[in-house]
């Protein structure tokens, strides 16, 4: 199933029934659903090769700022995320990243002027990582 809906990026990364399930919770600044989901769809067209399933299990205004929605995207990969994959996925949505020390999570620098997403409506990317193999 494939839905999207976006106003910035988070992933999460965990293990779900054996499968590997990536979270991808995006914050996109727009005024229009329908542009906020041709957006998710630009944005996971970029993960093409490395899903296998997704589904957007909440799109909906982000109540810190008006102007932005935040979406919610559960992903299937086809194999086991590893942290070289998981970089690779990263640099795919964004060019700088910041992951916590323990590699279990990884967020955008939306302070940073240097940064640069995938799509420039996108505000900021969140990540969470289980079971990186």
């Amino acid at each position: 199933m494939i839905e999207l809906f976006t106003d910035g990026i988070q992933l999460y990364f965990s293990t779900l029934r054996g499968e590997i399930m990536l979270q991808i919770s995006l914050f996109i600044e727009s005024d229009s659903e329908q542009e906020v989901s041709a957006i998710i769809n630009e944005v996971l067209s970029e993960l093409a090769e490395l899903v296998s399933t997704y589904q957007v299990s909440s799109c909906e205004k982000y109540w810190k700022i008006e102007t932005w929605y935040k979406a919610v995207i559960d992903v299937t990969t086809v194999n086991p995320i590893t942290l070289d994959s998981a970089n690779y996925m990263l640099k795919r949505l964004c060019n700088v990243w910041i992951w916590d020390n323990n590699k279990s999570s990884a967020h955008t620098n939306d302070r940073n002027d240097d940064v640069i997403y995938v799509h420039p409506k996108i505000r900021f990317i969140n990540c969470w990582f289980g079971d990186l193999e």
